[in-house]
């Protein structure tokens, strides 16, 4: 978990996080949250595109002994691709599909 903020965090720096909702029963805390930034460092290979992006996700914690013991989180990671401009929409790929398809 800290080698994948750290990766996104060195991309999006000044990256906006909040949470939306919070719940905590036991051990357990599960927070739904949302991030938003403008893409200025590399991301996984990819070069800064200086276009902003938002994505949003929910992760859930363990604790035990005032510590993170486990961690589980989900976000959509492709969404972000998409607002990079790195992995077209449905709806490009449907349209370059219907071109191809099309008689000239």
């Amino acid at each position: 978990m800290k080698q994948y903020a750290a990766m996104n965090l060195g991309a999006f720096p000044g990256t906006r996080v909040s949470v939306e909702d919070q719940i905590a029963e036991g051990d357990m805390v599960a927070t739904r949250w949302r991030a938003t930034g403008t893409h200025t460092g590399e991301l996984m290979g990819i070069p800064p595109t200086g276009m902003r992006s938002e994505i949003s996700g929910i992760t859930i914690n363990r604790f035990s002994g005032g510590r993170i013991t486990e961690d589980w989180y989900q976000s959509y990671d492709l969404g972000t691709m998409r607002q990079l401009g790195v992995i077209p929409s449905p709806e490009e790929v449907s349209s370059e599909s219907s071109e191809e398809a099309s008689p000239t």
